[in-house]
């Protein structure tokens, strides 16, 4: 799994190329199988508040981030062909 950050750094891409991709690709993503979105301020249970907070201690989140976006592998691939995203 790679949050959105992750693929802007990995891509050496500015702050949000990964989240427009993103959204470019989400009509052919489908969520809890391609991705997993989790509030950063409600996680759904202790293991995903466990998560969150090692992904911030890893700087995996933009600070401004509500949710944390987890992609899967064959997302990112995705994301990679509407944009000059590499995986991490």
């Amino acid at each position: 799994m790679w949050t959105l950050r992750e693929l802007d750094r990995a891509s050496d891409v500015p702050k949000g190329t990964a989240f427009r991709a993103f959204k470019r690709c989400r009509p052919a993503l489908v969520e809890d199988r391609d991705f997993f979105v989790e509030t950063i301020a409600a996680p759904s249970d202790e293991p995903a508040a466990r998560l969150l907070e090692q992904m911030h201690r890893a700087h995996a989140l933009y600070q401004s981030s509500q949710v944390a976006i987890l992609l899967t592998r064959d997302a990112c691939t995705k994301l990679q062909g509407v944009a000059n995203l590499h995986s991490p």
